[in-house]
């Protein structure tokens, strides 16, 4: 599948399972008329179910309240046969959700669809100093379905051999396969269990599924409910289900049986390693049952799964294992810092970060593991977004970074590399920091 755009930064950030990443187009200002996203399948493809998830999903304020002025405002979807002419197939107009969910009166087949947005914001937020210069489309995700199945990463869930299933899904996170990608950031959520107003059919018990057509081992199974995202909502784990297998697809066995849980992770271990072709999760208790329901009854009872990891000799069996370079990142807001940890060929070098008091600096300390083998070399570089006309340089012992940008508002910055503590060097435009083991450089 290709994606297309109007103009636009970031288009792959639509189907990259992440809602913190965002497709953003040009302002009306600057290139005006409307803003449309293509996608081009390669061959015909059927859904049911669209959903897209808008840029008030990571505008948040301090009391967790969402900020609509930049959701998209009026847009719909569109198919062609040609790429030339276009049928409205789903109209959207006054929205102000950051999540849109879409169930289409009939299913559509079509090669290509399309995204055409005619209003980009809310009222009152296309402009801040110059005309329609705030008026920019903002998509963070998009997905189509075809009986709860996601469209979109069907591919990719072929490439891997395994095949991914559900009971049913909600919107954006209705994938069965985020519930399998080890990635904590995603999650499977199934509808709820209440009376759908539409009169539509949804199942009571919930249940998602992993398969492949040759078998696999694994000896220790992983669950991570929604706690594990969000921690003040530990009620919303999963409370009871049971882990089954199958051979056929049809007929199951238990291997895990729990009831009452709530944990926000949950580790299974087998002494012997378990064979299996088709592997589920059935939930018949989604969530605390003091938490079922908030406005109506089991109005709070989607099913809410992070992530489902199979091991076997500690190697994980569904997701394939990474190449070296892991990043681990975190932030501590009470003592403004900033932490993270990489590996580089095998060898940990972990990163603090902190703001000076008192002048515009960012210092770093970086350093290698003392268990190290050997030294390592860290190259420092100043690099600048595309579409821009940068500067570089040197002098003595630091690099230096120009630019300036912007047609409507005129930008300059300026950031300079100097090495405070340790072996460097300047070459070509970079600094060449040398690592040795327990020792602690800063810059």
């Amino acid at each position: 599948m290709t994606r297309k755009k109007s103009e636009s930064k970031g288009v792959n950030a639509v189907i990259d399972g992440n809602p913190l990443t965002y497709w953003i187009t040009n302002a009306q200002s600057d290139k005006p008329g409307d803003k449309w996203l293509l996608f081009d399948f390669g061959k015909d493809v059927t859904i049911d179910c669209w959903s897209s998830t808008h840029r008030g999903y990571m505008d948040v304020n301090e009391e967790g309240v969402h900020n609509v002025r930049y959701n998209t405002r009026n847009f719909s979807l569109q198919i062609s046969e040609d790429k030339e002419n276009w049928i409205d197939i789903d109209t959207i107009t006054d929205n102000e959700d950051y999540q849109v969910d879409r169930n289409l009166d009939q299913p559509v087949k079509s090669r290509y669809f399309r995204i055409y947005i005619t209003k980009p914001v809310q009222p009152g937020a296309e402009t801040a100093k110059v005309e329609n210069d705030r008026a920019t489309a903002r998509i963070s995700e998009v997905d189509f379905s075809y009986q709860g199945k996601s469209v979109i990463h069907e591919e990719e869930q072929k490439a891997a051999g395994f095949r991914y299933n559900n009971s049913d899904g909600s919107g954006f996170h209705g994938s069965a396969q985020k519930a399998f990608d080890d990635n904590e950031v995603t999650m499977w959520r199934s509808d709820t269990q209440a009376i759908r107003v539409d009169g539509k059919t949804i199942p009571h018990d919930k249940w998602v599924s992993i398969s492949r057509e040759d078998a696999f081992t694994f000896d220790k199974i992983e669950i991570k409910h929604n706690g594990v995202n969000f921690p003040d909502e530990t009620m919303y784990n999963t409370y009871d289900y049971e882990l089954q297998i199958s051979d056929d697809g049809s007929t199951w066995n238990s291997i895990q049986e729990v009831n009452g849980n709530t944990e926000s992770v949950n580790a299974f271990t087998f002494e012997t390693p378990v064979t299996a072709k088709h592997l589920r999760m059935f939930i018949t208790t989604p969530v605390h049952p003091d938490a079922a329901s908030k406005h109506f009854e089991n109005d709070m009872t989607n099913a809410r799964i992070s992530d489902i990891n199979l091991y076997y000799k500690g190697k994980n069996v569904v997701v394939p294992e990474r190449e070296s370079g892991e990043y681990y990142h975190e932030q501590d807001i009470l003592n403004a810092e900033v932490r993270s940890r990489q590996e580089f060929n095998g060898e940990w070098v972990t990163f603090k970060s902190w703001v000076a008091d008192d002048r515009n600096y960012l210092i770093t300390n970086v350093t290698l593991d003392e268990t190290a083998a050997e030294q390592l070399k860290l190259k420092l570089l100043l690099t600048s977004p595309k579409g821009y006309s940068p500067k570089t340089g040197t002098s003595e012992n630091l690099i230096y970074l120009t630019r300036e940008s912007g047609n409507t508002y005129k930008s300059k910055t300026a950031t300079v590399v100097r090495v405070l503590k340790g072996e460097s060097e300047v070459v070509e435009n970079s600094q060449i920091l040398s690592l040795h083991p327990g020792r602690q450089p800063r810059f």
